[in-house]
């Protein structure tokens, strides 16, 4: 008996989301590799396991679905921090110490959200990184 699998594509439209990223890995079950993607309280795609789908504040860009009209109504990568002001952002970052804002695959996430867009996660659906 064969299985047909669905192309990861038809899988992502399928849940009718603007923006959304399935896990990327390293192993199937391993390690997260895209560490861009986090959710409300800063927890990444391997902290969400479990979760089917689940709301992220910010998204990596391993794979990425992003509705072409979202980037037509002006959501870009940005290439300057950006957010500084929302609440979205990290208070901690990592690199660049407290609310400096975001970049690129994270800023695009701050702004999605204040252009009142979400971000979503599928912590279950893994792709491995080669």
């Amino acid at each position: 008996m064969s299985m047909t699998i669905r192309p990861i594509s038809e899988r992502l439209l399928a849940y009718g989301k603007e923006i959304l990223q399935p896990h990327c890995v390293l192993s199937p079950g391993g390690k997260t590799f895209d560490l861009n993607a986090w959710g409300q309280d800063g927890r990444h795609m391997s902290e969400l396991r479990g979760s089917e789908l689940v709301r992220l504040n910010s998204v990596g860009g391993t794979m990425l679905l992003v509705h072409a009209d979202r980037h037509r109504d002006g959501l870009i990568f940005p290439p300057f921090f950006y957010g500084r002001e929302s609440s979205t952002i990290r208070r901690n970052h990592p690199l660049f110490g407290n609310a400096a804002g975001e970049i690129e695959t994270e800023g695009l996430g701050i702004m999605a959200h204040d252009m009142g867009l979400q971000c979503w996660g599928l912590p279950g659906l893994e792709i491995i990184h080669r």
